[in-house]
């Protein structure tokens, strides 16, 4: 009797070359998608790990499938079974990769593509089973060939990984357009959770120095009373992209994607010619949000090592049940990435050679909660207090915020205010290096503010108060002619579309609602933009929805700012005047009914719209979201 180990080893050989084979294919579909912006040393190691996983499934499916084989084949020829196995590991890789494609599919109603997703692994099994019967039974009459199946398929799959890394280290796929290279660039930043009254420029007695944002206000226009209609991460950014208000983009909690029947800002850009990047920090704006639309690269992988790890589908698959079966609060990585890292990641885009203008957004997550030190002192000079905010926001219900924890968790608020700031100089610098400073807008945000236990709202952004609904805004636009850097108006995040496409002289945003803003600063505009808000009293979807109405001052004209709240559940309206009661403290709804009126119905449609929403997560999501502060 001979010694079968021999052929076992062999025959495993060959399902981990059919897995080589796979992974080489998953490397070309990653290479298809073009998001990132890599290396050729680095992609060529992101898909030999590709290779290297795929090579491991297959092993690890060699087994069962040699069984089942053994259980549905006659004992005899030997070559019958062996080919079965083959046939069967085939059948496991493409069920892996295509089942998930076809339940995509499914879910966006095409439900022929999503069938015959499911189909393709049969179609595998059976070309791999008959032509592997092919050649055994060939060898088994005596027929050797040339090239054995072994060196033919490894080496297929080399060829493959190395012309997948020379592919995906190319970048995007250049979009042709009008955009010529001497045509202006714009760089957009995003800090998430930045408190207006907390950059130093608007000199609030609470602000800490923010030199970066300061010097790029003495060059650009300051306005001091943006806001944002919706305090809530992926709604706010939507609103900047489609020059839509969150009730008309349909985005109203993170965790619901922008559809793709909406046109967002950088679909413009691209379409026009520009190159069209995002460097983002947060899960709540990864490509699931659906704000990747129109970007050629789109940088959300957080995972520390090699660069697009998360990619790969079984790290995405792994990172997927961590995050539903894990506590996401003690994987800081899964859910975030430091300013530091997306800088690097940025300035090298932007360092590279083009022959196009471009469109960068950057969003640096800092100082969103939880707040932490970042070794060295805060800006009031002293040491960072011994305050473990991931361990509180863990334990928050019924956490007791005591005067020292709410001015610990104050001054660690303050110090990623300056972490960001600094942040934000180093990108400017990188820019100015870059030979483009002279022809890029620059455009400098928040998406909402925190509250920091006023209202009784402890360092998070429910509720319509101002401490969240207010944001920092500065632009430098080269060669504008400026009247005035300083403008008073109240203006929103949705108008950041429409200023971006006027000021390259492109059409506005159809549809659209935002309104160019540059034209204050020329003095050609002077109206505040009233504005309807929506928001929530706390992290839960199914309850506490909040409806409001905001205006502002217009200088030359009479009337007071005020703000008109309203809770859907409760039945309670509010009335605040903003000039006499800027802290939002004395409730007049009762001395101002006819004003009260007015702005209920202002909001009637709106308050059906946000009633007959219904917001859906999915649990992996909704845990992620939940250790990000967003949901309860």
């Amino acid at each position: 009797m001979t010694d079968p180990s021999p052929s076992l080893r062999h025959r495993a050989r060959q399902a981990a070359a059919l897995g080589a084979l796979a992974g080489a294919l998953e490397g070309a579909a990653i290479a298809h998608g073009g998001r990132m912006h890599l290396s050729f040393g680095a992609a060529l190691s992101l898909v030999l790990v590709c290779v290297l996983l795929a090579t491991l499934m297959a092993l690890a499916g060699f087994l069962p499938a040699a069984l089942l084989a053994r259980l549905g084949s006659a004992p005899d020829p030997p070559s019958r079974r062996h080919a079965l196995t083959l046939g069967l590991v085939a059948f496991g890789l493409a069920a892996w990769y295509f089942v998930p494609v076809g339940l995509g599919m499914i879910r966006l109603d095409r439900w022929f593509g999503g069938i015959a997703a499911f189909f393709v692994p049969i179609g595998f099994l059976g070309t791999v089973h008959f032509n592997a019967r092919h050649w055994l039974h060939k060898a088994e009459v005596g027929w050797e060939p040339k090239v054995g199946f072994l060196p033919l398929a490894g080496g297929l799959a080399l060829l493959l990984a190395l012309g997948d890394a020379a592919w995906l280290s190319q970048g995007p796929r250049a979009v042709r357009g009008p955009a010529q290279p001497d045509d202006p660039s714009v760089l957009l930043v995003t800090i998430d959770t930045l408190r207006r009254d907390h950059v130093s420029a608007y000199g609030e007695p609470q602000a800490v120095p923010t030199r970066a944002f300061d010097a790029l206000a003495a060059e650009g226009v300051l306005f001091t009373d943006a806001i944002t209609p919706l305090p809530e991460t992926a709604p706010s950014h939507a609103a900047m992209f489609t020059a839509l208000h969150p009730l008309r983009a349909g985005v109203l909690a993170n965790g619901t994607p922008l559809q793709a029947r909406f046109t967002t800002l950088a679909e413009r850009l691209r379409d026009e010619g520009y190159d069209t990047a995002a460097f983002v920090s947060s899960y709540a704006v990864d490509s699931s949000a659906g704000l990747d639309q129109g970007f050629g690269v789109y940088d959300d992988d957080f995972l520390p090592g090699l660069h697009g790890l998360a990619e790969i589908r079984a790290v995405g698959l792994l990172q997927r049940l961590v995050m539903r079966f894990g506590d996401p609060l003690k994987l800081p990585w899964l859910l975030e990435r430091p300013g530091l890292q997306t800088n690097a990641r940025a300035l090298a885009w932007l360092a590279k050679d083009r022959h196009r203008p471009f469109f960068c957004w950057v969003h640096y997550f800092e100082p969103h909660a939880p707040y932490e030190p970042h070794g060295e002192p805060l800006p009031d000079g002293g040491a960072p207090p011994d305050l473990d905010h991931r361990w509180i926001l863990a334990h928050e219900k019924g956490f007791d915020y005591t005067p020292e924890v709410v001015e610990g968790l104050g001054r660690l608020y303050d110090g990623e205010v300056a972490w960001a700031d600094a942040r934000l100089g180093e990108l400017l610098a990188g820019l100015d290096a870059t030979g483009h400073r002279a022809d890029t807008l620059v455009i400098v945000t928040a998406d909402h503010g925190e509250l920091l236990g006023e209202h009784g709202y402890h360092f998070n952004h429910h509720s319509l108060y101002d401490e969240a609904l207010r944001v920092p805004l500065v632009i430098r636009a080269p060669g504008l002619q400026v009247q005035t850097r300083v403008v008073g108006a109240q203006v929103r995040v949705l108008d950041l579309g429409a200023t971006v496409l006027d000021y390259l002289g492109l059409d506005p945003m159809k549809p659209g609602e935002g309104v160019e803003l540059l034209g204050y600063a020329e003095g050609e505009r002077s109206q505040s933009l009233l504005t309807t808000l929506y928001g929530r009293t706390s992290g839960a979807l199914d309850r506490g929805t909040l409806l409001g109405v905001r205006s502002g001052r217009t200088e030359g004209e009479e009337g007071r700012p005020f703000k008109y709240l309203r809770d859907l559940d409760a039945g309670r309206e509010q009335l605040f005047d903003l000039e006499a009661d800027p802290g939002e403290v004395h409730d007049i709804a009762a001395e101002q009914p006819g004003l009260v009126a007015q702005a209920h119905d202002l909001v009637g449609q709106e308050a059906q719209q946000a009633i007959s929403r219904t917001t859906e997560v999915d649990p992996a999501t909704r845990n992620a979201l939940k250790a990000l502060g967003y949901l309860e």
